[in-house]
């Protein structure tokens, strides 16, 4: 029996295949989502210009993250490269994709806003709430009843000085017993002796 016949995915279900498989590379660490990234950038057939754009812009951020700021600029220039392609391959209706970020970005193609569709989320950063070093690709700490993050630093610093308070405390009540007991034993010996 003959295959069924396939269609192509569109490119939102590629946006959205490889998002959810960067965000699932990217659990253990930045560097298992540049991995999953150049695999799919390397794919044959090659990717619609408009997709390999965002993959090249996710793997500018994990090598930024990484701190291989040589592979960050040539996955920059890259993306920036394929935004004439990737403008041409655009066609309205398939998928509302913010181009740049930046105000001066170029219209889209005829000039009209591409029509409406499901946006890409973009993860806002994960922020340490005492330093306030970006912590999203590093580890971290949540408190689950506030939703703030802390880094490792800052996390072991805060417990560390709460361990100190609790032994601080302890001394305190133990001081105020021992003083307590002296006082009491102090106003038995004046009762007696006032006997």
């Amino acid at each position: 029996m003959p295959e069924p016949l396939r269609l192509p995915p569109s490119t939102q279900d590629l946006l959205e295949e490889i998002q959810m498989g960067f965000h699932l590379a990217s659990l253990p660490g930045p560097a298992g989502g540049l991995a999953y990234l150049k695999d799919r950038a390397a794919q044959r057939p090659p990717l619609p210009a408009a997709v390999l754009k965002v993959v090249y812009t996710l793997m500018a951020d994990a090598q930024a993250a990484l701190e291989d700021w040589e592979g960050c600029a040539d996955s920059v220039a890259r993306a920036t490269a394929l935004e004439e392609a990737a403008q041409a391959e655009f066609t309205a209706g398939d998928l509302a994709l913010e181009w740049d970020l930046d105000a001066g970005a170029p219209p889209p193609p005829g000039g009209v806003p591409p029509a409406a569709g499901p946006a890409i989320p973009l993860a806002p950063p994960k922020i340490c709430r005492r330093c306030g070093k970006d912590v999203s690709h590093k580890v971290r700490r949540k408190n689950p009843a506030t939703g703030a993050y802390l880094c490792y630093t800052c996390y072991h610093a805060r417990r560390e000085k709460r361990r100190k308070d609790a032994e601080l405390r302890r001394w305190i009540l133990r001081a105020v017993i021992l003083l307590a007991v002296a006082v009491a034993g102090a106003a038995m010996v004046l009762a007696n002796l006032g006997d």
